[in-house]
């Protein structure tokens, strides 16, 4: 079956993963695809995760044609790459090693050998599956139904493996076996990618690009778009009826051009005579027995920082000309404001950047837009179905601000807050709110939600759910914006 490739590995935007460990490699004519990520730290990890790749390559060009002897060789490697990687851990004295996710595409067929937390996942009819599991500290707490699978991709253990390339003589290879159909893809990724990117986002992107290397692109630049915790690789393997063939010809046919001749020029004119059919004649008769119905839009805003404060829609040649008017809706469903056909520009918040986006012809009213804005999606749902991803103008959010908390408030009065201890998560960080308007700054403070509590006299005056989201370089809280509560 004809296989089309995508590929990429980033080194992502933590600056202490500024060396890139992961490793990604493919043999296209042998129906391979290998995606490694290094553990150990810098050259190390850059070191096994290249070794389990270059080697499943040697043994897969030196392995006899055929599925099974292929499928074999691939193991081998990985066990060979053990072996090495753990003579190399004993002799330097160091934690090294790999995870390693290896597809293999046979006819009508695939196979996967699989180590650590790297992942594969299938495509088909629009739907994705995780086809390997975990070899994770926090997989296993999944598992015994300590934490949902959700919980994992955030938990502070979520990067302790069990099982990896270089653990020793008992590694373990779990081998993944299934059909490969037409239309079939299949994506392996390190963490990198799956952590902060959702499996919804995932399949979004895929099926939004029909070239494997832009929706490779497209979804670490949206891995990056989340800060970019980690290294980020993406490797896709798409069935295509135009890509290269998974097993070569060996025997050359000749080709006579004048017998092929007639039948090109009766496929030529039929396919022009078929997309004159497609783009005249059928939407005009379409257009006579559905006449569109759709007047109005209601956008139900979901947002957690903050409500929308104005938007405006571009007008376009395929909308109902009786649709005048958008109604904006936020999650507890009560109108912020109404707009007629414009540019769409929406605002969200003052300090934010400014999104411009226009709506594409193909607009429905089952179109669904999604905003992702910073770290929180903005979902803005007329209804159900096909999606559209729009990226903010400033692509890559700080990651980490100075929080400002002032004991004044939008007056300009002070408020008992001034003067009280600040506490945040349940810690007291030695700093007391100033009696100036000015506030009190707690610097680089990493993304996150936290609890911030206002004590004197050892008993808590005031609470602040602060969720520091990077939009900016500082985000101030002045009295006004706690809530508050007795002490307990």
């Amino acid at each position: 079956m004809p296989v089309y490739l995508g590929q990429r590995t980033d080194s992502g935007l933590n600056p202490s993963k500024k060396n890139n460990e992961d490793s990604v490699g493919n043999d296209l004519n042998r129906g391979l695809f290998v995606v490694a990520d290094g553990v150990g730290g810098a050259e190390l990890g850059e070191y096994a995760s290249s070794l389990v790749v270059s080697l499943i390559k040697q043994y897969i060009a030196a392995a006899k044609p055929n599925y099974q002897d292929r499928k074999n060789a691939i193991v081998n490697a990985i066990k060979v790459a053990n072996n090495e990687i753990a003579q190399r851990m004993s002799r330097d004295g160091k934690q090294i090693g790999t995870t390693v996710t290896a597809l293999l595409i046979g006819p009508g067929k695939y196979f996967i050998a699989h180590v650590g937390d790297s992942r594969a996942y299938l495509i088909r009819n629009e739907k994705i599956v995780l086809l390997t599991k975990d070899h994770s500290k926090v997989q296993q707490m999944a598992d015994g139904g300590v934490i949902t699978q959700e919980e994992a991709r955030k938990h502070p253990m979520r990067n302790y493996i069990t099982r990896w390339v270089g653990i020793g003589s008992e590694l373990e290879v779990d081998p993944y076996e299934g059909e490969f159909k037409e239309s079939d893809i299949v994506l392996l990724c390190s963490d990198g990618l799956w952590e902060p990117v959702s499996d919804l986002e995932i399949l979004e992107v895929i099926r939004n690009n029909d070239n494997p290397q832009d929706a490779c692109n497209q979804m670490i630049d949206l891995a990056n778009h989340y800060g970019g915790p980690d290294n980020i690789s993406a490797v896709i393997a798409k069935s295509s009826p135009t890509a290269i063939q998974f097993k070569p010809s060996r025997r050359k046919k000749t080709v006579n051009i004048k017998q092929l001749l007639v039948p090109a020029i009766v496929i030529v004119i039929l396919t022009i005579f078929i997309i004159l059919l497609i783009n005249i004649f059928i939407p005009k008769i379409a257009g006579i027995f559905n006449k569109p119905k759709l007047k109005e839009i209601v956008f139900n805003i979901y947002e957690n920082s903050g409500p929308m404060e104005g938007v405006t829609i571009k007008n376009s040649t395929s909308f109902n000309k009786n649709l005048n008017k958008v109604i904006i809706k936020n999650n507890q469903n009560d109108n912020i404001t109404t707009s007629y056909i414009g540019d769409i520009v929406f605002f969200i918040k003052k300090d934010y950047d400014t999104i411009k986006y226009e709506i594409p012809d193909n607009i429905t009213r089952d179109t669904t837009i999604i905003v992702n804005m910073e770290k929180t999606p903005v979902v803005i749902k007329p209804q159900l179905d096909t999606t559209s991803y729009i990226k903010p103008v400033r692509e890559k959010p700080y990651t980490s601000v100075d929080l400002i908390l002032s004991g004044f408030d939008n007056k300009g009065k002070p408020t008992e807050i001034c003067g009280a201890q600040i506490w945040i998560d349940g810690q007291y960080i030695d700093k007391q709110v100033t009696s100036t308007k000015k506030g009190t700054t707690i610097p680089n403070l990493k993304l996150g939600t936290y609890k911030i509590a206002f004590k004197k006299n050892g008993n808590i005056i005031a609470y602040k759910n602060v969720t520091v989201d990077g939009s900016k370089s500082d985000q101030r809280y002045d009295a006004n914006a706690y809530n508050f509560a007795p002490g307990k």
